[in-house]
């Protein structure tokens, strides 16, 4: 069995670097600890209080700015949402949705959500109506005004502070652009599915899933089978930060070096780090480009166990979304909850 290790730090002496890594089952001195957020762990579609509400296969889960959480239930074509205070309501359950697939908000507070089996990017009112931002509806591959934009199976999205919208269409092996005007464009990819870094429409993506915007504008995505985490500039060249073409599996360590399996959800924290889920190893890793890759949370098993982060179990953590405090917010489908990974303390030797 391989062992669990999280990563501490990189001290760097002129051109040299010493990578320091823990590693072993059940350690007991991680700095992350997993919590239940929302749910009871049984299948259903009851709202409530956190403690009382159930969930059905929840993939995805969002952070608005005032702390109120959003979570996406795919199969069932439903859209959550747990206030301040605890209290889990349905927002959308909606005939006109056909696999909604992620979630994301603006500075403003406003949801985007992507229709994926309907090809449409569409946005949640308050009052949990529906009004098409780009797509006809149909499979295709148009770029344009956003009322003959087409997409193919849209699944991951963020949204800019300036009002942008970038979505991994994942059927066309592109990412797409909607700019404030409504007008969508191709960032990247040349809509052939491959693996393939370089400058724009030069570039090729193979199982597109989730993304995340930094500080910096930068786009990262996860590319689900192949196991890989990709940067497109705001130029749109494209760059490997992790996974390389070293096939899926388990392995932390340097960028260039690790393996995933079964990539979800991503985001980028304000110092630049990475965080995603990976459903096939039943873990949250955390990247820092140019230097490491670690798991924060999940043993590896399929289970469902709180505690320190190397020793909780997760089962098919897909959605991440980073809450106020820096807390991660997990959705964790196999378990039909909403968990939540908070830093404590820092491991000591």
């Amino acid at each position: 069995m391989l062992a669990n290790c999280y990563y501490l730090g990189i001290a760097v002496s002129g051109l040299a670097a010493m990578l320091f890594v823990a590693c072993g089952p059940g350690t007991g001195s991680s700095p992350y600890q997993v919590e239940t957020f929302a749910g009871t762990g049984t299948r259903g579609q009851a709202d409530g209080t956190i403690s009382t509400a159930t969930f059905a296969s929840p993939e995805e889960v969002a952070v608005a700015p005032d702390g109120t959480v959003y979570v996406v239930e795919t199969i069932q074509g439903r859209v959550r949402r747990i206030a301040s205070d605890g209290r889990v309501t349905t927002l959308t359950s909606s005939e006109d949705l056909s696999l909604p697939s992620r979630l994301a908000i603006s500075t403003g507070g406003i949801l985007f959500l992507t229709d994926a089996a309907n090809n449409r990017i569409v946005e949640i009112k308050p009052n949990g109506s529906l009004s098409i931002v780009a797509g006809t509806g149909e499979t295709g591959n148009r770029d344009g005004p956003s009322e003959t934009a087409e997409f193919n199976f849209p699944i991951g999205i963020a949204v800019a502070p300036e009002g942008s919208i970038y979505v991994a269409d994942s059927g066309n092996a592109k990412i797409r652009v909607i700019d404030s005007a409504g007008k969508v464009t191709t960032l990247a990819g040349s809509g052939e599915k491959g693996y393939a870094d370089g400058a724009g429409t030069e570039a090729r993506f193979d199982g597109l899933n989730e993304l995340a915007l930094d500080s910096q504008g930068n786009v990262y995505v996860t590319e689900a089978g192949p196991g890989r985490v990709r940067r497109i500039s705001p130029a749109g060249d494209v760059t490997t930060v992790a996974g390389g073409a070293n096939g899926h599996g388990f392995r932390d360590g340097a960028p260039d070096n690790a393996r995933f399996s079964g990539l979800g959800g991503i985001v980028v924290d304000e110092d630049g780090i990475i965080y995603v889920a990976e459903f096939g190893n039943n873990r949250v890793r955390k990247i820092v480009p140019g230097e490491g890759v670690s798991t924060i949370a999940g043993s590896g098993e399929a289970g469902y166990r709180n505690g320190e982060g190397d020793q909780a179990e997760m089962n098919r953590p897909t959605g991440l979304a980073l809450g106020p405090g820096g807390a991660l917010y997990v959705a964790d489908v196999g378990n039909n909850v909403v968990r939540r990974i908070v830093k404590t303390t820092t491991p000591v030797e």
